[in-house]
């Protein structure tokens, strides 16, 4: 399914290609929407059997100015699992949810006919729920997990133009990051609760390997 998703994206890009001649980009496509495809691209390139960071955002936007942007990202993960247990092994659920939201400018430097270069910093912020749950005949255990965090940082991109509306391009940023943390066990059945915060400054860099799919309106 996921090369049928690529290959479509791919004709789609096509058919914008050879249904213009004009390389020029026209005022008026301010409005530039992009999607995460690295997951598709990773099923039809190798990388040496290496994980390939596909970044925190799934979508992109773009607000163009002249060779000025206002840019945001957003991505979201929703996950829920259910292990029946056995062999001794308490059923465990387990509910998560994360999303990660960045705004941010941008300066875009054309290097070529069809090559763009850009450069900009992000705002960014992030919040993580993970909730497991652990029955058994000695009672409920319920772990969570809660991080709230905020950064800000650089970020280069380097974009190829199919023609004055599609584009696929990559992003590698750097940003330092401030976390607070929160993990807390309820052991249930009157056996308390045990909670541990924690807080810090971190780096987190991402190499620019994700890439994404945009098209101008």
């Amino acid at each position: 399914m996921n090369k049928f998703l690529f290959i479509c994206l791919l004709l789609f890009s096509n058919s914008f290609l050879f249904g213009q001649g004009n390389d020029t980009i026209p005022p008026t496509h301010r409005n530039e929407w992009g999607i995460n495809i690295t997951g598709f691209a990773t099923q039809f390139f190798s990388f040496n059997g290496n994980e390939v960071d596909e970044g925190s955002y799934l979508f992109t936007y773009k607000n163009i100015k002249g060779a000025r942007a206002l840019r945001l990202g957003l991505g979201f993960f929703v996950n829920h699992t259910n292990s029946e247990g056995g062999n001794n092994i308490a059923p465990l659920i387990t509910n998560g949810f994360d999303i990660d939201f960045r705004i941010g400018l941008e300066k875009q430097f054309p290097i070529a006919r069809r090559w763009l270069f850009t450069a900009g910093g992000d705002f960014l912020i992030g919040y993580k729920d993970i909730t497991s749950r652990s029955e058994s005949n000695f009672g409920t255990v319920e772990i969570k997990e809660e991080e709230f965090s905020a950064g800000i940082g650089p970020v280069l991109g380097v974009h190829f133009r199919f023609n004055q509306r599609v584009s696929i391009g990559t992003e590698g940023t750097v940003y330092l990051r401030y976390f607070n943390a929160k993990n807390s066990t309820d052991f249930g059945n009157g056996g308390g609760t045990d909670t541990n915060k924690s807080d810090g400054v971190n780096f987190a860099m991402v190499t620019p390997l994700a890439l994404y799919f945009a098209v101008r309106i």
